[in-house]
């Protein structure tokens, strides 16, 4: 009964702060939403800043878990990337109010970003996961920094600017959005972040 209570507030809250973001989110409005008073929403989380990043923190895993289930720890770090990549633009097109809550809290300062993310890759794995980046000799982006510039922005932001330039360019034929995006970024990936790519019969002609 504990763990469905607190599903049904993590619920309320996700719809909550999805739609009007941390600050303009209210603690009683989402107690409504979930169908409890207020003292037993308090129960579970003591101030709104824990439900928050405890929202997005579950938003972060499920993304995490999601794209675990994709990988072999056998792939080279190039088809990785494009696994990885290509489960990105499907989940997030498919997930729009969980990244207009991200969206929210990157303009916000992200503390609930961060919060999530030391939550559910701890510092050792992300630094192991860095090092492969700088070592493996197969990415021309060595910085891990950048990296995640180029596969946030490439992945992310076409979802918030889809219908801005469906409207201004008139003539396009790239038919499904998703599909057409994943086939574009897939091929930028293969010949600008990858040092050295295998070329199919279909790309050398």
């Amino acid at each position: 009964m504990a763990d469905k209570t607190k599903d049904l507030i993590l619920d309320a809250a996700f719809q909550e702060f999805s739609r009007k973001g941390k600050a303009g989110g209210r603690m009683q409005a989402i107690a409504d939403r979930a169908g409890i008073n207020k003292a037993l929403l308090n129960y579970y989380f003591r101030s709104k800043e824990e439900l928050y990043n405890a929202v997005i923190e579950r938003g972060i895993q499920d993304l995490r878990q999601s794209v675990q289930t994709q990988l072999d720890p056998s792939l080279e770090i190039e088809d990785a990337v494009l696994i990885i990549v290509e489960h990105y633009i499907r989940f997030w097109a498919s997930h729009q109010e969980l990244l207009r809550l991200i969206f929210h809290d990157l303009l916000s300062g992200g503390k609930g970003m961060k919060s999530a993310i030391e939550s559910v890759a701890a510092a050792p794995e992300r630094r192991e996961l860095f090092a492969l980046i700088r070592n493996s000799g197969k990415l021309r982006e060595r910085d891990p920094q950048q990296l995640i510039f180029h596969l946030t922005g490439l992945t992310l932001l076409f979802l918030i600017q889809a219908p801005v330039v469906s409207e201004i360019v008139f003539d396009h034929e790239s038919g499904d959005l998703v599909e057409a995006r994943i086939r574009s970024v897939t091929d930028l990936l293969k010949h600008g972040l990858f040092a050295a790519y295998p070329s199919t019969n279909s790309e050398t002609l």
